[in-house]
Formats: structure tokens, sequence, C-alpha cells
């Protein structure tokens, strides 16, 4: 019994330190309790835009697309920009909220700690993640 306490406290310890707190809060990006950038949601929603924290230069565009089928989920995806870059994907994630939709991109150090953009780290992540869903859908 002791050796089974044990070794789920070990396990929580283990997830609970690589686990990254984000919150989304008063249009700011807050990561670990430190504010790294800026956002600010548009379109009734539909789309957020992450900013440099002291620059206020738009570095990240997200939109959600819903394919123009509100009654259904099943054909929504993201269209993920990133601007300094000039690089963008299109992502079919099932996501619910913003905040993960940004921890995505934290999880995968798109976005560092500090809040700059890795640019090598983007090319990864279009590489892994770019499905093209436009190109393949009819209109």
């Amino acid at each position: 019994m002791k050796l089974k306490l044990l070794l789920l406290l070990l396990l929580s310890i283990n997830y609970s330190v690589f686990s990254q707190n984000v919150k989304l809060k008063k249009n700011k990006l807050i990561l670990d309790d430190k504010e790294i950038m800026n956002y600010e949601l548009k379109n009734y929603s539909g789309e957020i835009h992450l900013y440099g924290l002291n620059t206020n230069d738009e570095e990240i565009f997200i939109f959600y697309h819903d394919n123009e089928t509100r009654e259904t989920r099943d054909d929504d995806y993201l269209k993920i920009f990133f601007i300094k870059y000039n690089k963008k994907l299109e992502v079919a994630q099932p996501f619910d909220s913003w905040k993960q939709r940004v921890k995505f991109l934290i999880e995968n150090n798109v976005i560092d700690k500090d809040g700059n953009l890795v640019e090598d780290k983007i090319d990864l992540f279009v590489l892994k993640y770019n499905e093209d869903i436009s190109k393949r859908t009819m209109r």
C-alpha cells in the first residue's frame, strides 16, 4: 500500500513539474505567472491576435474557420499565421478554447518562456501539422 502511494506521489510530482500554467487574462498571455505577450480577440471571438509584449507588433494570428457549417464541428479547422516569418498552416485540431490553442503553440516550443517566437520550431511545427485543408475543400 505504501509503495503504491509513493508511486502515485512521484508520478503526480513529475506531471506537475513539466506542466505549464497558461492563462489568457486581461489581454495578456501569461505563462507560469509571467506576462509574455499581449493578445486581442476579434471577429466575435473567431480570431486571436498575439502581439509582442513590449513592441505591440502582431506576431501570430489564429483564425477559427467553421467551414460555413455552424451545426457541425467535424470540418472546422484553424488557420495559424506567423506574421513575422511569413508562414502559415491549417490544422484540424479539436481544441475547445483559445487557451488550449495557444498552449498547443507553447508545448511545441513555437513560443518560448519569454514570449519570443522560435523560427526553427515554427518550421518544424508547420511541417508536422500543416494539413492544407482549404486546398481540398470544395466550395
